[in-house]
């Protein structure tokens, strides 16, 4: 198996790299116009405006989430959301519930409201 190996590409208008365009050269001077008016372009303006506003939000941190308030464990709530798109907000679980006993069951779920027997967890992502 040959290793594959890297190889340094040099920018040819580089001033500071060996056979690089010197500024003093006519194409030097060129390059550096061109560069001048790149920058000062209003697309390179907008560019710089929307970077500045990245960092900014970047020092002052994430966003404050919403608390989980469904009873959903919130890898279930997540993990179904981004599978199917719905958001699962308006779910609520009652653990420890008597409900799914009067129907013969560990487990039931009906509208938004998902009902687990005593110690029956594990079934909370089927009816979710």
């Amino acid at each position: 198996m040959q290793k594959a190996e890297k190889q340094q590409v040099r920018n040819p208008y580089s001033p500071r790299e060996p056979g690089g365009l010197s500024m003093d050269s006519p194409n030097g001077e060129r390059v550096a116009q061109f560069q001048s008016m790149i920058d000062s372009s209003p697309v390179m303006a907008s560019q710089r405006r929307k970077m500045e506003r990245i960092e900014q939000r970047q020092e002052e941190g994430p966003l404050q989430t919403k608390p989980n308030e469904t009873g959903l464990p919130d890898n279930l709530k997540s993990g179904i959301k981004s599978l199917s798109g719905m958001s699962m907000d308006s779910v609520r679980v009652h653990y420890n519930s008597s409900k799914p006993a009067q129907l013969n069951a560990l487990a039931y779920a009906q509208g938004t409201d998902i009902h687990v027997a005593p110690g029956q967890e594990q079934h909370l992502p089927h009816e979710a």
